[in-house]
């Protein structure tokens, strides 16, 4: 029914447009088309190498689809018209994922506005342009001003993930990045591209300007999601939209606004940046070693890191003024000449800070410090606090390096080269090492570098947002693989695969720089799931000094090794200990997936507590001591 209608708005587009415009919009819609995922796996194994090059300080990047977008608005300018996007209407279709989303618009609304219902507690839904929700004394922008992470500002859905993300690239003085991913001057006709790095290349993603909103009552229109936000760093008069933009282009990519709640701050990073992410969690780091890795990274202003994780329970997370399992941007990390060191942090909602220490309006501010680190008292969602504070509440950090693909590649331009293939049953889906008589059957390919030096690889799976508006229920772990990427020197007969990049549950991407590649040695790269017989879709891309894939042919597999590989087999669909239980639901582990009862005979939870019970069916809640059952808890 959707296709239909889609079809038929197509069709409607062409007659006021032309026939060209379709075109343009259809190929520009079909390129930024994320695969899939409720779509069958391909049963022919496939290929490809491509490299992607561009200048991290300059407008450069995807320069095809910003034509395209000009060459768009200017059929639609030649018809006096305002762009209405047939891809992604106006309409429900746009904002729930699938038809089964429940209306909740009679939900009660609560201080977790990222864990409420869907559009709770919302009706009477309009979609209006920016010049009908600014009010009469302003002038819509995209930028007003420079760029700040107070442009931002959530609504009533749970992406925090994603604005603390295009927040925190907000900082510094150099607004090339943001600047470079916006093309927004076809805002005349009511028409922009927004700019996402998918798999190893840049794509623009074309949206209309036309915003899900509601009335205020007094004439005017509030957006429902991310919305304006005031502040001293705009000029006057205006109302900027670029959050807005990003957010409803990042809709369009996953199908609907609903399809977005919820994510990874580091993951969407990397969307907007092609940059590698590292995850850094603080049961596995020192404060020292959390501070340093701040600091060293926010010194070099395009260089962005998040935080998430907010420990403890929610009733004295939300006492302190911090919010349980939610992403703040981390915008400074600054040591003070009276020694404190101080952790700068933005909430994405724009508001609710930080009640402890160093508070806005705490004792410990004078004068002097506030002006040293750049502390204002204003209820911004911006705080600063201690590092130990820091440490204490919160659980990891996310640091998004872009700069590292330029590092690599000795020059001032960020150059990659990508290795494209997929897992087909009974003919390339071999297998981790430990398979030793179809390993040889995975997607491989040769690897060179030019110069002696480091390397950055980067994975990539399926993104599962879309799965929920194509009919689907909960993504299905088991047609998102955990992944294996393995590196073995060819010129060593003796060198055993070694893997240098592991993607496991709902990680989309993962990331890992391998440090010493030698100039005139050819390397084998091999690409596999955790199993024999697992289909699936993988991306690898690689930042070096002439870093080139070139893809090996494909073995044809014996009787014996297609059966192994076989959908059929145990390894694709059963416990990794043998027990045979079907994996409708299955723990990870290194040596691959787990039935719930192997996984609980193997991996006790013993309370952090008192009591020292196993809580494995229990809640529980986790402190710094480790998981603990509420009776301990409480106590």
């Amino acid at each position: 029914k959707n296709l239909g209608d889609k079809e038929k708005e197509m069709a409607s587009f062409a007659a006021q447009y032309g026939e060209g415009a379709r075109k343009i919009l259809e190929w520009l819609t079909h390129r930024s088309t994320l695969e899939d995922p409720d779509a069958p796996p391909p049963d022919e194994p496939y290929m490809f190498c491509w490299e992607e090059v561009w200048d991290p300080s300059a407008a450069t990047r995807d320069k095809d689809g910003e034509q395209c977008i000009h060459e768009l608005a200017r059929l639609v300018r030649s018809k006096k018209g305002l762009f209405t996007d047939p891809t992604f209407p106006p309409t429900n279709a746009s904002l729930f994922a699938g038809e089964g989303s429940k209306d909740n618009s009679k939900a009660k609304q609560s201080f977790r506005k990222d864990q409420d219902p869907f559009l709770a507690g919302v009706s009477g839904i309009v979609w209006k342009r920016p010049s009908e929700i600014a009010s009469p004394e302003e002038k819509p922008v995209v930028f007003s001003g420079s760029i700040s992470p107070d442009d931002v500002a959530q609504g009533r859905l749970g992406n925090c993930y994603f604005l603390a993300a295009i927040s925190a690239c907000g900082i510094g003085e150099s607004d090339e990045l943001i600047k470079d991913l916006v093309v927004e001057d076809c805002a005349d006709v009511g028409l922009y591209g927004l700019k996402f790095f998918i798999h190893g290349k840049w794509v623009t993603v074309v949206i209309d300007d036309l915003i899900p909103c509601v009335a205020r009552g007094n004439g005017t229109f509030a957006p429902i999601f991310s919305s304006p936000k005031s502040h001293d760093e705009q000029a006057t008069g205006e109302m900027e939209i670029w959050s807005m933009l990003f957010e409803k282009a990042w809709a369009k990519l996953h199908l609907s606004y609903e399809a977005t709640a919820g994510g990874h701050t580091g993951d969407t990073h990397n969307y907007l940046t092609g940059g590698g992410v590292s995850h850094h969690r603080f049961e596995d780091e020192s404060a020292e070693k959390v501070w340093a890795l701040m600091v060293n990274s926010l010194r070099d202003q395009n260089i962005y890191v998040s935080a998430s994780g907010v420990i403890d329970a929610e009733g004295p997370a939300k006492e302190m003024g911090l919010v349980t399992g939610h992403a703040y941007s981390v915008l400074k990390a600054q040591k003070a000449t009276g020694g404190a060191r101080l952790v700068q942090v933005r909430n994405p909602w724009g508001d609710f800070e930080w009640k402890g220490a160093f508070s806005d309006d705490a004792p410990e501010w004078t004068p002097a410090l506030a002006a040293e680190v750049g502390h204002t008292s204003e209820k911004d969602g911006t705080f600063f606090l201690t590092l130990e504070d820091f440490y204490k509440w919160f659980g990891e950090i996310e640091i998004c390096d872009p700069t590292q693909v330029a590092k690599l590649s000795e020059t001032h331009l960020a150059r990659l080269d990508t290795f494209a293939s997929c897992w087909v049953p009974g003919k390339t889906a071999g297998g981790p090492a430990t398979c030793t008589k179809t390993f040889k059957f995975n997607p491989t390919c040769q690897l060179t570098v030019t110069r002696t030096g480091s390397v950055e690889f980067s994975t990539y799976k399926r993104d599962t947002r879309p799965i929920k508006c194509l009919g689907g229920g909960d993504a299905d772990q088991l047609r998102q693989p955990d992944v294996l990427v393995y590196l073995r020197n060819l010129s060593d007969p003796n060198s055993p695969p070694e893997a240098v990049v592991q993607l496991r549950g709902w990680d989309r991407m993962g990331s890992k720089v391998h440090k010493e590649l030698l100039a005139g040695v050819t390397y084998e790269v091999t690409c596999t799931t955790w199993a024999p017989g697992v289909a699936g879709m993988c991306w690898i891309t690689v930042a070096g000094h002439g870093a080139t894939f070139a893809p090996n042919p494909f073995q044809a597999p014996g009787r014996e090794e297609a059966q192994i590989m076989g959908q059929e087999g145990l390894g694709a669909r059963m416990c990794c200990v043998g027990c045979k239980s079907d994996l409708s639901s299955f723990f990870h582990n290194d040596r691959g997936p787990m039935c719930k009862a192997c996984h609980k005979a193997a991996n006790k939870l013993i309370c952090a507590g008192s009591c020292g019970r196993d809580i494995q069916e229990e809640s529980f809640y986790e402190t710094k001591q480790g998981k603990m059952c509420v009776q301990c808890y409480k106590q």
